[in-house]
C-alpha cells in the first residue's frame, strides 16, 4: 500500500479527489502518488463495500474484502489495460474478494453440535446452496470480459444502464445487449438449478 504524501497539503489532497477524474487519479496512482490511490479508493469504497455486502451479507465481512481489495489494486494498477473502467474492475475485485470469504466462511463453519437442524441449515441443503454458488461462479467467469462487467454492475452493483454505459465507454444499447447475453447464458448454465 502506498506510504503517506507528506509533500502535498490536506488541502491539495482534497481538492485532487473532488476534481480530479478516474484517469487522472489512476495516472497519478500508477506513477506511485498514494494520495491519489486513497482518493480513487475512497470514491469507490462505497460502491465495492455494497456489492461486496449483497454477497456475503455482512458489513464486516465485506470491509474485509474491499480491504484486500484495496492491496490488490494497488499490487495490480499497472496491469490495467483501460484506466477509464477502473471502477469496474475495482468492483469486480470486490466482487471476487466476497465470493472467496463467503467460499471460506462456509468452509471454516461447520454446524453447530446440539442444536436441532433447522431444514435451511440442513446439510443437504448447504452442500446444494454451496453448489449452486460453485456454479454460478464458473457461470459468470465463462462470460467475456464486458459481459461479465456489465452483468456485475448491473446484479450485483444494480447500477443504472446509463450509468454502466459511463462507466465502460459504452452505448446505452450496447450495454443492453451485453447484459441480455449475459443473462442468457447464466440463465442456461443454471438452468440445473431452476
Amino acid at each position: 500500500m502506498p506510504a503517506s504524501n507528506s509533500s502535498a497539503p490536506p488541502f491539495l489532497n482534497l481538492h485532487l479527489a473532488l476534481v480530479a477524474t478516474d484517469e487522472d487519479l489512476f495516472g497519478r496512482a500508477v506513477d506511485g502518488d498514494g494520495a491519489a490511490f486513497r482518493a480513487l479508493m475512497d470514491r469507490h469504497s462505497p460502491a465495492m463495500s455494497r456489492a461486496a455486502t449483497r454477497i456475503v451479507g455482512s458489513p464486516l465481512a465485506a470491509d474485509d474484502a474491499v480491504q484486500e481489495t484495496r492491496v490488490i489494486a494497488w499490487k495490480r494498477l499497472a496491469q490495467v489495460q483501460e484506466p477509464e473502467h477502473v471502477r469496474g474492475w475495482l468492483i469486480r475485485i470486490a466482487t471476487r474478494q466476497a465470493l472467496t470469504h463467503l467460499r471460506l466462511r462456509r468452509v471454516e463453519q461447520p454446524l453447530p453440535r446440539g442444536l436441532p437442524d433447522s431444514e435451511r441449515n440442513a446439510p443437504e441443503v448447504v452442500a446444494a446452496r454451496n453448489a449452486q454458488l460453485e456454479d454460478l461462479v464458473h457461470a459468470v467467469n465463462a462470460l467475456t470480459t464486458i459481459q461479465r462487467q456489465c452483468w456485475v454492475l448491473r446484479e450485483i452493483e444494480q447500477m443504472r444502464y446509463s450509468d454502466i454505459a459511463r462507466a465502460t465507454s459504452l452505448t446505452p444499447g450496447q450495454v443492453r445487449g451485453n447484459i441480455a447475453r449475459a443473462r442468457l447464458h447464466v440463465r442456461v448454465r443454471m438452468q440445473g438449478w431452476q
